[in-house]
């Protein structure tokens, strides 16, 4: 048995969104080249946290100045980042290994860009200590200024196929199977199933990375 209202939507068929492309990330990142400076640093910065990181939009302007500086203390490169609970008292945090040379291009960033917008916006007395952070207000990014800003470079050079922040996650996780499938010599869906299932060093890595709670 079960109930039907015409105002519910009918079965439509299954969607597919695949991971952005590296050459639609140089097209958007290229756009971004006549931007005022800040304007132009801010993208640039967003567009490689998303790349090397694999963070949903929430993850991404959650990262602290803090974060980066302490990722740098670190030998193997950790950006700790605290997950948004998905039930209600849940705390989960995860870390990001990103290379240093990335590390030094944030510390780039914190100190020769955004130390700029804050003085010239809140101040350090209103500076909250995000590494994203508004050009007028000083105040940490949301996630749809993230999406925004995305939509809008994918609009200035032409993209016609829908381009989103979260495509980038896709990349970002589709690397890390093919890191799996070179290291392990894994040939066909079923010979990676099963790796994923027999090992749990594996598991733990995919699950930690990508910040899913089920493999």
């Amino acid at each position: 048995r079960y109930w039907h209202h015409n105002s519910f939507p009918k079965p439509s068929p299954l969607k597919t969104r695949f991971p952005i492309s590296k050459s639609n990330i140089e097209k958007i990142t290229s756009a971004a080249i006549n931007d005022p400076v800040l304007k132009r640093r801010r993208r640039f910065a967003m567009i490689k946290l998303l790349e090397i990181t694999g963070c949903r939009v929430s993850e991404i302007v959650s990262i602290t100045v803090k974060s980066i500086y302490d990722a740098d203390k670190t030998p193997d490169g950790q950006i700790p980042l605290i997950v948004l609970p998905i039930k209600k008292g849940e705390k989960r945090s995860r870390s990001i290994p990103i290379s240093r040379h990335d590390i030094r291009y944030f510390i780039d960033y914190i100190e020769n860009s955004r130390r700029i917008i804050i003085s010239k916006t809140c101040k350090s007395v209103g500076d909250k200590g995000f590494l994203l952070v508004s050009l007028t207000t000083g105040a940490p990014l949301r996630p749809n200024t993230v999406t925004q800003e995305i939509h809008e470079l994918a609009r200035i050079c032409g993209i016609p196929a829908q381009l989103c922040p979260h495509m980038f996650r896709h990349r970002f996780c589709t690397e890390i199977f093919l890191i799996i499938l070179r290291h392990h010599n894994l040939g066909t869906v079923t010979d990676v199933r099963n790796a994923l299932l027999s090992f749990d060093d594996m598991k733990e890595k995919v699950l930690e990375w990508t910040g899913h709670k089920s493999i």
